[in-house]
């Protein structure tokens, strides 16, 4: 065995060498950390330049957006403006018109319309013709004011107003056809403003024809009013257009009266337009341009007025109506609904909008027929406002009372049909049941547009007409209604007995079975 020396000189220089590694790797170790350190440092100096760099990008960004915004409030607030008095320059234009065309016959133009079932079909006719009751009742309201036709005439007119409005919410709905449950939805929350409407003019026509409770009540409401008696008032929007539309017709309102009171004949009265423009032109003729242009002005006016107030505050309206919406299980729901209907159509000056804004939304469950309906009934007493608007034009005593009758009219109706559960639920129901037959038959809404809204208000239209035409026309009257009347009974037994057809209703109570 061979046994090596140890050499303690050897082990020593060997622990100081392995001392200067450990040394040198702590050194190093230090070294890398540090410089770790650095290189975080210099990357966190430049995420934050990058974060300042992205801050300088965005600031500016937003500020431009806030500009922008800020500039489209103030166009839209300035075409508000604008359109609102282009819309009354437009109603105080057609209300001279018709002062000029009717001042020497005054009432037998329209003498037709004495009749209240002509009158309610006009109503009908007219507002479907130029799709917004809001047009049609500020010409009637400007007919009223130039002594054209009488506040008792015009009333019926004013209800086949409110039932005419309704036909957009009807065609609204045609583009939800294609998907069957949208269309049974979108059908039923389009025809329960319809049915609301006929109700409260099967309710109110009647008593109105034979009591005029409706016309006692604005009387009384306009009665104690300054100059009152002399059948005018002071209004702010007449002298804010007045001096516009004298600059293109200004109509001898003295002599009008003159003729009215049969202390002037008509044929000896000369010319009733005694200044402006239009000064030296054939009475008919220039009452029948200003006319056209006045209603042409009318309906581009209240279309910009509308929409200037639709991009304005339709963010607040959609606010407004998913707030109130939370409330709608409560017994005082319905009726914060009903307010919020009635100021939305303040807003936007059209119950259109509002209600047709909202059939979509039946249609694709978003909110429900019950929720609906009141914002529905809030817009019909809302779109009154125009017609107040008009009046304040004319400053007659009778323009403010149609249009007192016809905020009355759509307020009582509220107040009978709404609070009373059973009664509530009675347009609910039908438009449930409509909506239940539009899902069977696609052709349906628009059968039911042709038939509601053109041919059977032409059809009593003719009617009403012929019992006016002595005793032929009553007899050929009687002989018509006693056919259309079996014809009516004849349908409904063949589809009742023959043909064993039932449509099932959809309610909140069990299923029932009707027809």
């Amino acid at each position: 065995m061979k046994c090596f020396p140890i050499n303690l000189f050897d082990c020593e220089n060997t622990n100081k060498k392995e001392n200067i590694h450990n040394n040198n790797l702590t050194e190093l170790n230090i070294l890398k950390n540090k410089k770790n350190n650095q290189e975080n440092n210099c990357n966190n100096i430049i995420h934050v330049n990058k974060n300042i760099v992205d801050l300088e990008h965005i600031e500016p960004i937003e500020n431009s957006k806030n500009e922008i915004s800020y500039i489209k409030l103030c166009l839209n607030l300035l075409g508000i403006i604008i359109t609102l008095y282009g819309f009354l320059f437009s109603l105080g234009l057609m209300g001279d018109s018709f002062k000029i065309l009717g001042g020497k016959t005054a009432g037998e133009l329209f003498q037709n319309i004495s009749n209240p079932i002509a009158g309610l079909m006009i109503g009908i006719l007219a507002t479907v013709l130029v799709q917004s009751s809001s047009t049609s009742t500020s010409v009637v309201v400007g007919m009223v004011g130039a002594d054209i036709i009488t506040v008792k005439t015009a009333i019926p007119i004013i209800m086949g107003a409110n039932i005419g409005t309704s036909v957009t919410n009807s065609i609204v709905s045609i583009s939800q056809l294609a998907n069957i449950d949208q269309r049974e939805k979108a059908f039923s929350g389009a025809v329960i403003h319809d049915f609301f409407n006929i109700l409260c003019v099967i309710l109110f026509l009647p008593i109105e024809c034979a009591t005029h409770f409706i016309y006692y009540w604005s009387e009384f409401l306009t009665k104690y009013m300054e100059n009152y008696e002399a059948g005018t008032f002071k209004s702010p929007l007449k002298f804010i257009v007045s001096p516009l539309i004298k600059e293109i017709i200004e109509v001898d309102k003295s002599k009008i009266k003159k003729i009215s009171k049969n202390e002037l004949e008509a044929s000896k009265a000369g010319s009733l337009i005694k200044g402006g423009f239009m000064e030296g032109m054939d009475d008919n003729l220039a009452g029948f341009i200003c006319l056209g242009v006045s209603l042409l002005l009318l309906c581009l006016f209240l279309y910009g007025l509308v929409k200037f107030l639709k991009n304005t505050l339709q963010n607040m309206g959609d606010k407004c109506i998913n707030y109130s919406l939370q409330f709608s299980n409560t017994w005082w729901g319905g009726y914060l609904n009903i307010l919020i209907g009635t100021l939305l159509t303040i807003s936007v000056q059209s119950s259109s909008v509002t209600t047709s804004a909202l059939t979509p939304l039946v249609g694709t469950g978003i909110i429900s027929l019950e929720q609906m309906y009141p914002i529905t009934l809030g817009a019909n007493i809302g779109t009154t406002c125009t017609g107040l608007l008009a009046s304040m034009v004319t400053g007659k005593i009778n323009a403010l009372q149609i249009a007192l009758c016809h905020l009355s009219f759509n307020i009582f109706g509220v107040i009978l049909l709404y609070p009373i559960e059973k009664i509530r639920n009675l347009p609910i129901n039908l438009a449930k049941f409509y909506g239940k037959v539009a899902r069977k038959y696609k052709w349906f809404p628009l059968f039911h547009i042709i038939i509601t809204f053109i041919l059977v208000p032409l059809l009593l239209l003719g009617l009403s007409l012929l019992f006016e035409q002595g005793i032929i026309g009553i007899v050929f009257g009687i002989i018509i209604s006693l056919l259309i009347f079996v014809m009516i009974i004849t349908l409904f037994y063949y589809y009742r007995v023959k043909k064993n057809i039932c449509i099932e209703l959809y309610t909140d109570s069990p299923i029932q079975t009707i027809i």
